[in-house]
C-alpha cells in the first residue's frame, strides 16, 4: 500500500532543527522531498559530528545522528541562491512543488527572491510554510531566534525547578521538535483546503508559539485569574499523589492522580500506609491537602522502603498510576517504546544496522516509514537537474557558472 503523502512535492529550504524536522514528517509520510542547501558547506547541522560545533550532546560514533534525524527520507540540491541562475533552477522546482519550507527569516528570502509574493505568483496553489523564532509580523519579526530564547519567554522556564532555585532550561531542541509538529499540522490543514478549493495560501508557526501551545493550561489559567502561576515545592506539593518520590537505589517515581481518594483504599494498602486510611489529617483529599507536608513525609519515607523492581511489582497489579524518572539509556531499553515502534532498527548503508528514533505517529492502513537515510550534501544535484530538462551539458555549466555547488 503506498504511503500516505506520496505525490506530494516538498521543496525544503530549511537549516538546523525546528525547519528539518518538520520536513521530516512529511518525508517520513512519503512526500517527495528536496533540500536545498548552500554550496559551502550545506546545512551547518552537518558539522555536529565537530567539536567546534555547539551544544553538550554527545557527539561519539560513527553516524552524525542530528543531521540523520532532521533529513532522512529527503534529496539534497546544492544552490547559491544569489546567483540568478540558482533562483531559476529554484523557481522551476517550485512549480513542480505543493510546500514551501522554510526557516529563514522572510527578509532574507526577499532578497533571493524566496518570500511568498514571488513564490505564490509562479505557483498560486503552493503552499508555503515558514517557522520563525518570534512570529513574522509586530516589533521582534526580524530578531533571531532558537529554542532556548523562545522557552525563556514563553513562560515555561519560569514555572520550572523548586521555588527560589535558578531557572531550569530545556534541552535542545526541545522547542524546535515540539513547533514542528505544529507546523507540519499546518502544513497538511493547508493541503486539505487547497484539495478542496485549489487556493494555496502562506502558513506560519513562531517557535514562541509552539512553546506557549506547551505550557497552555498555565498561561490560560493566567488569563482566566490573573494569577501568576508559581513553582511548586514538592515537599508541599498541593496534592502529594502529583509528586515525585525516592526510592530505595536511588531512582525516582512519579505519581499522577488528580482525584487520589478514588484510589486511597489501594494506596494504603500498596504504600503500605494503613496508619493513614482512617487518619483525619489524611483520610481524604481535602485533609491531605491542609496537611499535606506532613503527608509527604511520610511518603518520603515508605517509598524509600523499596527497590524500584521491588516496588514496580507491586504498583503494576495497583490500578496507581505512576511513571519512572528515566534516563535517555533506560528509555532505549524500555520495552513498550520497542512494541511500539518508536525506536526501530535502520540498515543504514554506510555504518550499518543502528537503533534510531521510529515514526512516531502511527497510521493502522497506510503507516509512515524510514526508507533512506540523509542525503550526501549536493547528492542529487544531478538527477534533480535532470528531471527538470536540463542536460548533462547544462548541469556541467551550471556548476562552472557556480550556481550549483
Amino acid at each position: 500500500m503506498p504511503l500516505p503523502l506520496e505525490g506530494v512535492k516538498v521543496l525544503e529550504f530549511t537549516q538546523r532543527l525546528y525547519g528539518p524536522r518538520a520536513g521530516v514528517h512529511l518525508a517520513e509520510m512519503g512526500a517527495d522531498s528536496i533540500k536545498i542547501e548552500v554550496p559551502e558547506g550545506g546545512d551547518p547541522i552537518r558539522g555536529f559530528m565537530n567539536p567546534s560545533y555547539g551544544g553538550d550532546l554527545p557527539r561519539t560514533g560513527k553516524l552524525n545522528f542530528m543531521f540523520e534525524m532532521e533529513n532522512h527520507d529527503k534529496r539534497s540540491i546544492t544552490l547559491n541562491l544569489k546567483n540568478p541562475k540558482g533562483q531559476e533552477i529554484a523557481h522551476k522546482l517550485i512549480k513542480q512543488s505543493d510546500v514551501f519550507l522554510t526557516n529563514f527569516q522572510p527578509d532574507s528570502l526577499r532578497r533571493i527572491k524566496m518570500d511568498y509574493d514571488t513564490l505564490s505568483q509562479i505557483n498560486p496553489r503552493l503552499i508555503y510554510a515558514i517557522g520563525s523564532g518570534w512570529g513574522i509580523i509586530g516589533p521582534d519579526k526580524d530578531r533571531p531566534g532558537y529554542d532556548f530564547v523562545a522557552f525563556a519567554a514563553s513562560g515555561l522556564m519560569h514555572t520550572m525547578g523548586q521555588p527560589g532555585s535558578p531557572p531550569v532550561c530545556c534541552r535542545p531542541g526541545m522547542g524546535d521538535h515540539f513547533t514542528s509538529v505544529m507546523l507540519a499540522y499546518a502544513i497538511m490543514v493547508a493541503l486539505y483546503y487547497r484539495e478542496k478549493s485549489g487556493v494555496g495560501q502562506m502558513v506560519h508557526v513562531g517557535l514562541l508559539a509552539g512553546l506557549i501551545e506547551g505550557g497552555i493550561a498555565a498561561l490560560a489559567s493566567h488569563l482566566a485569574t490573573g494569577s501568576e502561576v508559581e513553582r511548586v515545592d514538592r515537599r508541599s506539593a498541593d496534592n502529594a499523589f502529583w509528586n515525585f518520590y525516592e526510592v530505595k537505589g536511588g531512582d525516582w517515581i512519579q505519581f499522577a492522580m488528580p482525584n487520589s481518594d478514588q484510589y486511597w483504599d489501594a494506596i494504603c494498602r500498596t504504600l503500605a500506609i494503613e496508619q493513614c486510611r482512617h487518619d483525619k489529617r489524611f483520610d481524604i483529599q481535602a485533609h491531605r491537602r491542609e496537611n499535606t507536608r506532613e503527608f509527604i513525609q511520610i511518603l518520603d519515607k515508605a517509598m524509600l522502603a523499596h527497590t524500584r523492581s521491588e516496588w514496580e511489582a507491586l504498583l503494576k497489579p495497583s490500578g496507581l498510576v505512576y511513571g519512572w524518572v528515566d534516563s535517555y539509556a533506560q528509555l532505549a531499553k524500555n520495552p513498550q517504546v520497542r512494541a511500539n515502534d518508536w525506536i526501530v532498527d535502520f540498515d543504514h548503508p554506510t555504518v550499518g544496522k543502528v537503533p534510531v528514533v521510529g515514526v512516531l505517529p502511527q497510521l493502522s492502513k497506510t503507516p509512515g516509514k524510514i526508507r533512506k537515510p540523509s542525503p550526501g550534501l549536493g547528492e542529487h544535484n544531478e538527477g534533480i537537474l535532470l528531471e527538470l530538462g536540463y542536460s548533462k551539458v547544462d548541469v556541467a555549466r551550471l556548476k562552472e557558472n557556480g550556481a550549483i555547488g
